[in-house]
């Protein structure tokens, strides 16, 4: 998981509370690992359509996740 390397881990063990947020932040991680990479398309119809997905799962599964760090953060 190189985006939550060693600093992320160090926070975790530093600040026990940063564990719920560190947890939503790696689901949010494995969202964008699944969407496609439209940045290697040269097909404007089918990157549209992969830009399409994109903002549909952003919508329906990580917004409720970032709602979630939002509310954790208040």
């Amino acid at each position: 998981m190189a985006a939550l390397g060693c600093p992320i881990i160090e926070a975790e063990a530093a600040y026990p509370r940063s564990s719920e947020a560190i947890a939503i932040m790696r689901k949010l991680f494995a969202i964008e690992r699944e969407l496609p990479d439209f940045r290697c398309l040269e097909d404007s119809a089918e990157r549209e359509a992969a830009l399409k997905i994109i903002a549909a799962s952003r919508l329906e599964k990580s917004r409720p996740l970032m709602e979630e760090l939002a509310q954790w953060m208040r």
